[in-house]
């Protein structure tokens, strides 16, 4: 648990590890050079269970990360952020899923988004759970909370957080991971993840860009593709879903098309994974954008036709493509 004038939220989170039902566990807290009550809450703690390591001075996220996975002890290693918190079952079940399954080397989970004071967002972050789905949808977007990651521990003393990738080093951690080792997520939520209000430096914003670009131009390389800035920026569009770019519907179908089909010539990624992927990010586009006239777009695209997403999914696009449509009109009446 690195932790870096972390006071308000810190004992919710300590206190979520110690009331854990799976109790044999040693809990690292890494504080970062902290200049609030971090340490004294820390020291505070008579649970012999409770360890604190102070760095000198503040070294950042990943070098704590990492002086957390050089110093513990045990066979397996897990993470929680220093504002979220852990469901009493995390640890049981995350643990007895990778007894459960010797070929697995890591999970996540599901996981409950909650606002700054605590409250539950009224849905759950629903992650994929098959190894090589989860594998292939890591070219498009992150799909593991890290503080809901739990490993072996030989894996992670191996992986370790990459000092060249920092705002983006879980992500290119957990795909160097799924390169070598499978891992999966359990398809229940495990971790509360607190969502704060502040948002992210205009200077942090542009780091986190370049770091997921070069993470997305290695895997996009590794398929035999040299996207051009165009098919990049239409990539993290893929990945976002913010501010749709001109004709976004052609565009983004001709580009998974294109992933796709490169994929069948490297073999990087299973094929019926990598389908799977692509239809998810489609569909994901066409929700976003969704109107009537979008249906038909939609089933044109890639792999829809084919059943990979089913009826479920068209009938959530066509709902929300019909509210669409009404609004206008509603609009008006009220006018």
């Amino acid at each position: 648990m690195p932790a870096y004038n972390a006071e308000k939220y810190l004992t919710a989170a300590i206190d979520s590890i110690l009331g854990q039902t799976f109790r044999d566990i040693e809990l690292l807290v890494i504080d970062d050079g902290s200049c609030d009550a971090t340490a004294a809450i820390v020291s505070g703690y008579a649970d012999p269970r409770v360890i604190l390591l102070s760095n000198a001075g503040n070294r950042g996220l990943i070098y704590s990360r990492n002086l957390g996975i050089d110093v513990a002890k045990a066979p397996y290693i897990a993470f929680l952020d220093s504002d979220d918190i852990a469901f009493p079952e995390r640890l049981a079940c995350q643990l007895a899923y990778l007894q459960a399954h010797p070929d697995i080397a890591a999970v996540g989970s599901w996981t409950q988004p909650m606002d700054q004071n605590g409250v539950y967002r009224p849905y759950v972050w629903q992650y994929p759970g098959d190894s090589d789905f989860l594998r292939a949808t890591f070219l498009f977007r992150c799909y593991i909370t890290t503080s809901a990651f739990f490993a072996r521990a030989e894996v992670l003393k191996t992986l370790r957080f990459a000092a060249a990738h920092d705002l983006a080093e879980d992500y290119d951690l957990y795909n160097r991971g799924m390169a070598q080792y499978k891992f999966e997520n359990i398809q229940q939520p495990l971790i509360a993840y607190r969502v704060h209000s502040n948002n992210i430096s205009k200077i942090k914003r542009e780091r986190l860009d370049w770091n997921m670009q070069e993470i997305s131009l290695r895997l996009l390389r590794a398929l035999g593709l040299d996207p051009s800035a165009d098919e990049m920026a239409l990539h993290r569009y893929i990945e976002r879903l913010d501010v749709p770019p001109h004709d976004v519907l052609r565009r983004s179908r001709a580009w998974l098309q294109k992933i796709e089909a490169a994929n069948r010539q490297a073999q990087v990624y299973p094929a019926h994974a990598m389908g799977h992927a692509v239809a998810e990010r489609w569909f994901s586009v066409c929700y976003a954008n969704a109107s009537i006239a979008v249906l038909p777009t939609y089933l044109c695209g890639p792999l829809t036709a084919g059943g990979v997403l089913g009826m479920k999914a068209y009938g959530k696009l066509l709902l929300k493509s019909l509210a669409h449509t009404l609004q206008p009109s509603r609009a008006s009446k009220a006018r």
